[in-house]
């Protein structure tokens, strides 16, 4: 961790002591926890404490039952019912110092402790004297998991308030021993232990500013900034009743806290930004931070971070807001004219960032804000600036129906002769303008009210009922191939090909969603061009009753309960980690059972094989999801010419192409290698394109192959016009995978005229009836005879690449496109029966 804080120095004293520690407890109507509270506190080994129980006007009998306990240790304190949590710890930390205590634990009545949790706690303090020591917090669902140990500030990230180690198992955390103090920037609440002297020197909890959330972070900020260091003990543990389903940073609940619009969470959060973090990094910060968790859509929240943005760029002596100063107006249109306003006032740095949150709703890495301020300082134009944003691609996509009313407003600034671009705004916009052009003011949401009541019949015109068939797709796999290159598989290349291809079908339409930790990851997949430009997402708040939604992989948070009225269709590419465990990490089998969870929420499920269908319909007979397969398609090769030039080969070579991972088998082709080359096979060399996975390396295989080693070369992972090339040049691809679920490697070695040894298996003999060589992927003796074969007579390897490229004109992706749609556009609704086994019958898609 970032502290350089030194230990404290340890007690002088052999002999133990007990410092009287007064415990605080804050409680609202939640009597039976509150009740287990007081009853693990009673069943405490330490000897000498007092349990301050602070209720803010329950009214479900919690102090009544509290009294009828009768514990010697007990007060209750009684706290107006406005309190919140730092008011209502306050009123138990004041009475805890005039009673004398030496130490002040704050915890809550969600807390569950073990019975000698004060001893080991107090412990740790008597042997260090330490002035603030926090507590372990786990999930108490999920054991050995922890929900945080301390918290940190990562200003220049947007990771400030940040639990630190939160998900993290317990043996990834560095507990040298229960008597070991870590050091942590600050406490984050639940089992915080503070010696009297620190109220005394820094004050209370900032009920004001910190009144129900972050209230110890921001204590413990109060104590970095005087100097007393703060310490977490692993001994002392606090399991809290948090499941991370329900609880965790993009559970629905804290989605709303953390995305402005919770008053509580966010007169906090703003709070310590604005007083800790330093000045150049607050406006960064605040965008970084939010970006996370607010949609694209929510332009009410965009606009409220802008207004936040604007009273933080001002000097403190200077500022003066009230609440309506940071609500915009409920109509997009009104507000939109305010925005730009606020927005090209705020000073250079601030303007940039906000440029990017609030017009392409996303934070910007370092280099792209360091280009505009640079350009800023060269006295380029903020309107040029904006319109530059209006006119890309990436606002397009999130609300590129705005732009010509932006564009008009930017124009107006400059002048009152609007020049038309040939581009139409709406009725409601172009009222707007005239009554800004003739009234030199923005009208009222009153005026526009009564505009839009006397205008309805034309507004009712312009609403055109779109009929087509709305798709809801995931695209969970594509974000993540932005920031994890291993993402971008099979499964990656898949769902790119079939988004592009049906998103040019005029019957249907097609509208993006993904899991809201993505958030970030979408941004540069839309800035990388990764989608159709023209597509849109769905709203946050939308829950459509009309199309269906569309997983083409297991989303990475689980089914999305806004779709949940409608008919849902996933992809299944294979349930190998299912039925063969053993080829895959232990973590990937975990996952991939917890991902099929959502299968039972399937009406259709897409294979991309028959043998996969075949595999799951045996594996799974209980599932209710009717079933079909589609074939992938091949993107066509850039030229069939092999290049020595682009393969750096001059001798043959045959090729082999995959994760280097069990399931692939290379072991097997080495062994090949390896006989061959006693055969005298010298002349021959093998390449390996793709990259490591897990449980065995390239240098691993590279050593099995013995003599035969310097003749093998992994290359790693290539690009698309490398590997096309490698494939043309090749006298074969050999493709041993124990089992696949379709097999890429096959079709585009057909496609680039190459043919196959591939295994007689799985996917692999429907996908390689023609144009290849089966063989058994274990039988090394198969493998090097399939080999020979090939490298040494020129007729069978010409008449075998004739058929494979024959054969590859069946796996397009506009067959593979026009297979996906026909199920989408022959689902019956929700409320139609399916009627046969099947619904739609299997031999109409995918053969």
């Amino acid at each position: 961790m970032d502290n350089l804080m030194q230990l404290p120095i340890s007690s002088s004293s052999d002999q133990q002591s007990f410092p009287v520690v007064g415990i605080v407890t804050p409680v609202r109507n939640r009597r039976e926890w509150t009740l287990g509270f007081a009853n693990m506190v009673a069943r405490q080994d330490y000897p000498i404490f007092n349990l301050y129980i602070v209720d803010s006007h329950s009214t479900d009998g919690t102090p009544e039952a509290l009294a009828d306990l009768n514990l010697p240790f007990l007060r209750v304190i009684s706290a107006p019912d406005s309190s919140y949590w730092s008011g209502a710890t306050n009123f138990g930390v004041k009475q805890a110092l005039l009673d004398g205590c030496e130490y002040i634990l704050t915890i809550n009545d969600d807390a569950i402790i073990m019975d000698d949790y004060l001893s080991r706690l107090i412990a740790s303090v008597v042997k260090t004297d330490a002035k603030i020591i926090g507590s372990v917090v786990a999930y108490v669902d999920n054991p050995g998991r922890l929900w945080g140990v301390g918290a940190h500030n990562g200003w220049n990230d947007g990771a400030f308030l940040q639990l630190s180690m939160a998900g993290l198992w317990d043996d990834a955390v560095p507990f040298t021993s229960d008597s070991a103090l870590l050091p942590v920037n600050y406490l984050c609440g639940n089992g915080s232990l503070f010696h009297r002297t620190v109220f005394e020197q820094i004050g209370l909890y900032d009920d004001r500013w910190t009144p129900h959330y972050h209230g110890d972070s921001e204590l413990t900020m109060r104590a970095e900034r005087a100097g007393i260091a703060r310490w977490v003990s692993p001994a002392a543990r606090v399991y809290n009743r948090f499941s991370e389903v329900a609880d965790g940073g993009f559970a629905k609940r804290n989605l709303r806290f953390f995305s402005l619009k919770s008053a509580n969470y966010a007169k906090a959060t703003l709070y310590v930004l604005d007083k800790y973090c330093p000045p150049d990094l607050k406006i960064k910060a605040l965008v970084r931070y939010y970006a996370k968790y607010i949609h694209q859509q929510d332009w009410r929240q965009w606009s409220k971070m802008l207004r936040v943005a604007a009273f933080m760029s001002t000097d403190q002596e200077r500022r003066s807001a009230s609440l309506s100063h940071f609500l915009p107006s409920t109509d997009q249109h009104l507000s939109i004219i305010a925005d730009l306003e606020i927005l090209l006032s705020l000073p250079d740095r601030e303007f940039v960032v906000m440029a990017y949150a609030y017009l392409l709703r996303r934070a910007a890495s370092d280099e792209e804000y360091a280009g505009y301020i640079h350009a800023l300082a060269a006295g380029h134009p903020r309107e040029n600036i904006i319109e530059g944003f209006l006119k890309s691609g990436e606002f397009d996509n999130i609300h590129g129906s705005l732009r010509t009313f932006m564009l008009t407003l930017l124009r107006l600034r400059a002048s009152e002769e609007l020049v038309a671009d040939g581009l139409l705004m709406s009725s409601k916009e172009d009222w707007i303008v005239k009554h800004i052009l003739e009234n030199r003011l923005p009208p009222s949401l009153s005026d526009l009210l009564v505009w839009m009541a006397a205008d309805k019949p034309v507004l009712e015109k312009q609403m055109v009922l779109d009929k087509r068939l709305k798709i809801y797709m995931n695209i969970d796999v594509l974000c993540m191939a932005m920031v994890d290159p291993k993402a971008a598989t099979g499964v990656h290349r898949y769902v790119s090909n079939l988004l592009w291809t049906i998103a040019d079908d005029d019957g249907v339409d097609v509208i993006l969603f993904h899991s809201p930790r993505l958030a970030e990851s979408c941004a540069q997949l839309i800035r990388r061009k990764g989608i159709p430009a023209h597509l849109k997402f769905a709203a946050p708040w939308e829950k459509p009753e009309m199309g269906l939604v569309f997983y083409p992989y297991f989303p990475l948070e689980g089914c999305d309960q806004r779709f949940s009225a409608l008919r849902t269709v996933m992809t299944v590419c294979d349930i190998f980690p299912l039925t063969n465990p053993e080829w895959f990490s232990s973590e990937a089998v975990a996952a991939f059972r917890r991902q099929m969870h959502g299968l039972s929420a399937a009406d259709h499920i897409i294979c991309i094989s028959k043998a996969t269908q075949d595999h799951i319909r045996h594996i799974l007979p209980g599932l209710s999801a009717t079933m079909s397969f589609a074939h992938l398609g091949v993107t066509s090769p850039p030229s069939r010419e092999a290049s020595t030039w682009a393969t750096g080969q001059s001798k043959p070579y045959f090729l082999c192409v995959g994760t280097i991972e069990p399931r692939k088998n290379l072991s097997s082709v080495i062994s090949a290698m390896k006989l061959l080359s006693e055969e005298g096979v010298n002349d021959l060399e093998m390449l390996v394109v793709g990259q490591e996975g897990w449980s065995i390396t390239s240098s691993e295989l590279g050593k099995l192959a013995g003599h035969a080693a310097p003749k093998i070369k992994f290359l790693g992972r290539v690009d698309d016009d490398t590997l096309w090339h490698l494939y043309a040049g090749a006298v074969c691809t050999v493709f041993p995978s124990l089992a696949e679920g379709f097999g890429f490697p096959i079709v585009e070695s057909f496609a680039a005229g190459t043919p196959v040894i591939t295994g007689n298996g799985s996917s692999m003999a429907e996908i390689a009836a023609q144009g290849a060589i089966l063989v058994d992927p274990l039988n090394v003796e198969e493998i090097a005879a399939a080999i020979r074969l090939l490298s040494t007579r020129d007729d069978v390897r010409t008449s075998l690449g004739r058929e494979a490229a024959q054969v590859v004109g069946n796996f397009t992706w506009e067959k593979c496109a026009a297979e996906h749609l026909t199920v989408f556009k022959t689902l019956p609704p929700l409320d139609v029966d399916c009627g046969s086994e099947d619904g739609i019958a299997a031999g109409a898609v995918g053969g």
